[in-house]
């Protein structure tokens, strides 16, 4: 048996390509200049590879933050697909950073990547992660309050 009959290299390639950045506040430096981008991942082995390599959320300094979004859209409200839009929020105690919030936010991410709403995925811009004194915040970020109906099923 040779190695092409007991092994597949198989690709999973998700529906849209999503960009996962860092934010570390920096007073001295502008908003936009303490974003980073990290990686954007287009397949299920991207996407899983690259959470791998990164450093998990209750792990992460007061301050930080991780936006997930997709790749033709910027996590900033100024953006044009969300200059219109709203957020779901989850709030977290920090005393629950360790035991809760990673999972959290790694099952929002494969919501995400599974576009699993139908139509309504398409009116999910992404999420966010911020690190913060007493609470943190995981955000899935929607391109039109006013669509009611669509934000309540995303919700």
């Amino acid at each position: 048996m040779n190695k092409s009959d007991s092994y597949s290299e198989t690709i999973t390639k998700l529906a849209d390509e999503w960009t996962i950045y860092f934010f570390k506040m920096n007073k001295e430096k502008k908003w936009i200049d303490n974003m980073k981008t990290i990686f954007t991942v287009d397949s299920v082995e991207s996407f899983w590879g690259t959470l791998s390599h990164l450093k998990p959320v209750y792990e992460m300094s007061y301050g930080c933050d991780y936006y997930f979004f997709r790749k033709h859209i910027a996590p900033m409200w100024e953006n044009e697909f969300n200059k219109n839009g709203g957020t779901w929020v989850i709030s977290s105690h920090k005393s629950k950073r360790h035991s809760e919030l990673d999972v959290i936010w790694i099952e929002v991410l494969m919501f995400l990547i599974g576009e699993t709403m139908e139509e309504d995925s398409n009116e999910i811009c992404g999420a966010a992660v911020n690190i913060r004194g007493n609470y943190d915040k995981i955000t899935v970020w929607t391109a039109n309050s006013s669509n009611d109906e669509s934000n309540k099923r995303i919700g």
